[in-house]
């Protein structure tokens, strides 16, 4: 179990707790059981700075706690007071939600609706994606330029979702210059500190580097995909289409808001000689600048402008051949 310190008293009935001498086995076997399950949760990525495993305390309230069954082997059951649907119960062996709802409390204190935009401490206005892509490695290297408006009355931390494989190697601020940040293992989030809480309806622009693999999504229904006809009798003269390397809605590829919003971009892919890539937003052939003609890297660059606000952005990249204007 895992909860803050001051919840212990009220969460667990001490009046049954008897003092007894130490058990060297049961010592031993608490020992076996912290280093298996303490890591999966609450555990921050240091390793630039140590090589001591640290740990962020639960916020006050939440709880966590893991359960072993003989049937589903070890579940997770969490609850979270920042999130609307605070209560989950989740499967981490196969990576899959059994469960998520709002808890009574939680209902009693905002009712049985709610509208999410309530619940952001930031708002994205836009973002400024720069990317490189090796679709052969299943690679990205990034650099994405987002401005965010603060809606919460203060804002001392802003947590932000980026895909676990991605290091994060520097977040800068127009404000605050280089900024502190840190990552939960096996988790998306990426917190970054502000030396000063930021009140509501401040203006912060944040410069986040970062790169790593990022293996390609597969075509769900929110994407197309050609369906074979079992009475088309030409289908040896259709050409197969390419791999592609698709990165989506399904994985952060670029640092976002943990509530899905809606904001304009600017996104700017760099693929090899070879390829070519089609992204959210309008293609503008013009908007490439004199860094991407002189570079020299033998790459391609595509600007993509999506003026209208979108609620995620997303990138394929493939052997493509243009067959129209």
């Amino acid at each position: 179990m895992r909860m803050h310190p001051a919840d212990f008293e009220t969460r667990v009935d001490v009046s049954g707790l008897r003092r007894m001498p130490a058990d060297l086995r049961q010592v031993k076997r608490a020992q076996e059981v912290f280093a298996i399950e303490a890591p999966k949760s609450f555990n921050i990525d240091l390793r630039d700075l140590s090589r001591e495993t640290w740990y962020i305390l639960p916020q006050t309230g939440d709880f966590l706690g893991e359960i072993r069954t003989n049937k589903f082997g070890t579940l997770t059951y969490s609850r979270s007071g920042g999130n609307a649907e605070d209560v989950t119960l989740f499967d981490r062996a196969r990576k899959r939600a059994i469960s998520l709802y709002a808890s009574p409390s939680t209902l009693a204190a905002r009712g049985p609706t709610y509208n999410e935009d309530d619940l952001r401490s930031y708002d994205v206005i836009d973002y400024n994606i720069d990317t490189v892509l090796y679709p052969d490695r299943q690679f990205i290297e990034g650099k994405t330029h987002l401005t965010l408006r603060i809606q919460a009355d203060a804002a001392a931390t802003l947590t932000l979702r980026l895909a676990e494989p991605l290091a994060v190697t520097s977040v800068v601020s127009n404000e605050f210059g280089r900024l502190l940040f840190f990552r939960i293992r096996n988790d998306d989030s990426l917190i970054v500190n502000l030396p000063v809480s930021a009140q509501r309806g401040a203006t912060i622009a944040l410069d986040i580097a970062y790169s790593g693999r990022l293996p390609s999504q597969a075509l769900d229904r929110e994407t197309v995909a050609v369906e074979a006809q079992d009475e088309d009798t030409d289908t040896d003269m259709l050409a197969k289409s390419e791999p592609n390397f698709l990165l989506s809605s399904r994985a952060a590829w670029y640092p976002q808001n943990v509530i899905t919003d809606y904001a304009r971009a600017r996104i700017r892919v760099t693929v090899p000689e070879a390829y070519g890539c089609v992204a959210s937003g309008q293609l503008s052939p013009g908007d490439i600048s004199l860094r991407d003609a002189a570079s020299g890297s033998g790459g391609h660059s595509y600007v993509f402008n999506a003026n209208q606000p979108v609620r995620y952005f997303a990138v394929v990249v493939s052997r493509l051949t243009r067959v129209s204007d």
